[in-house]
């Protein structure tokens, strides 16, 4: 049940990445080609803010796309890919923290710092809370 939750929430993030490049795409405010979307260079809006984006871009599809392929690879490749999330975590945050419109808001910076924070949380109980093995046999 929890795979089925993860594997879901995990695709709904990726189209609403496709959405976002879809509007994105069609806005007028500022014109960005297909591209502009996909390859990182020169792009008219925050050149380093939107490289960033590109590549966590590439990153969750990876993580994605392995999964969705999980049982055709071996178990170790898929584990390694998935650790890839963290990283496309932070580079997701940063991207919208740089690129974002609103993100000079104080609620939008205390949804990324809390968002860092919940996470970072996380990395350190999975890394130094280790369960307590109890010494009796049953």
């Amino acid at each position: 049940m929890i795979d089925e939750l993860h594997a879901f929430v995990a695709t709904l993030a990726g189209l609403f990445v496709v959405g976002h490049l879809l509007t994105i795409k069609f806005d007028t405010f500022v014109i960005f080609s297909l591209h502009d979307l996909l390859v990182p260079g020169q792009d008219p809006y925050r050149p380093l803010a939107v490289n960033v984006g590109i590549f966590a871009f590439y990153l969750m599809a990876l993580t994605l796309i392995s999964s969705w392929v999980r049982r055709y690879i071996p178990y170790r490749f898929w584990r390694t890919i998935h650790y890839l999330s963290f990283l496309t975590f932070a580079l997701v945050t940063i991207h919208g923290w740089l690129a974002g419109s609103d993100s000079g808001e104080p609620w939008l910076r205390a949804l990324y710092v809390g968002g860092a924070a919940a996470i970072a949380f996380l990395v350190l109980m999975r890394l130094f809370a280790r369960p307590k093995v109890s010494k009796e046999r049953v």
